[in-house]
C-alpha cells in the first residue's frame, strides 16, 4: 500500500497540483481557524529540558535550543562539543 500511494506521488506533474502559497503580508504565517489543542501545552515546562532521547538503542541528546529562533527565543552560540558516547551509551 504504501508503495503504491508513494509511487503515485511520485508521478505528479507540476500541472495536476494546485499550488497555494501560506500567504503575504499580515495573514503570512497565520493560519485561519487555528486552534491549539490544550493537551500540547500540558507540559510546556519540559519544553526546554535538556536530557536524553532514548528509542530502542539509538540514545542522542535532546537540544531545544537549536530551535529557539524559530519560536521567537533568543538562540545562544552551541556548547563546546562533547563526546557523549560513553556517557550515554555506557
Amino acid at each position: 500500500m504504501y508503495k503504491q500511494y508513494t509511487s503515485e506521488l511520485d508521478m505528479i506533474m507540476a500541472e495536476q497540483a494546485e499550488w497555494e502559497p501560506y500567504g503575504e503580508g499580515d495573514t503570512f504565517g497565520k493560519p485561519l481557524e487555528f486552534v491549539l489543542n490544550p493537551m500540547c501545552l500540558r507540559d510546556r515546562d519540559l519544553w526546554h529540558m535538556q536530557c536524553p532521547l532514548i528509542c530502542n538503542w539509538a540514545v542522542e541528546l535532546h537540544m531545544p535550543y537549536r530551535v529557539f529562533r524559530q519560536f521567537g527565543l533568543f538562540q545562544p552560540h552551541p556548547p563546546e562539543w562533547e563526546d557523549t558516547n560513553k556517557l550515554l551509551h555506557g
